[in-house]
């Protein structure tokens, strides 16, 4: 018998995944509800999309108070009312700006 005790609680993972879900839609965000939660092996993945940086952050701060969470994935958008949307791939981040069409400019000659 080893010197030391380690206690470790696994729990399944469409359990995991109910509850986590259940978390999150429990808060008192409306974006919440429209997330998605996968779980594999106790790594929760979080995908959707939410209004603002602050949003993403209470979402995956909530994801980790869940007991058997063993890793957590960021897979959130963030679509501001400006129209940008940002989004988390593999090699780093991708912003898409949205511009009403009298803010382009095309650089067209004579105007």
């Amino acid at each position: 018998m080893s010197g030391s005790l380690g206690l470790r609680v696994d729990y399944a993972d469409d359990d995991l995944q109910r509850r986590v879900a259940n978390f999150l839609h429990s808060q008192h965000f409306p974006a919440f509800k429209q997330l998605r939660v996968d779980v594999h092996d106790g790594a929760v993945t979080i995908y959707g999309t939410v209004d603002s940086f602050y949003e993403k952050q209470v979402a995956l701060n909530s994801c980790q108070r869940v007991a058997g969470v063993l890793a957590l994935i960021d897979q959130i958008a963030v679509a501001g009312p400006s129209g940008v949307v940002t989004a988390a791939i593999d090699d780093g981040v991708r912003e898409l700006r949205l511009l009403p069409l009298e803010s382009a400019e095309f650089g067209l000659p004579g105007g």
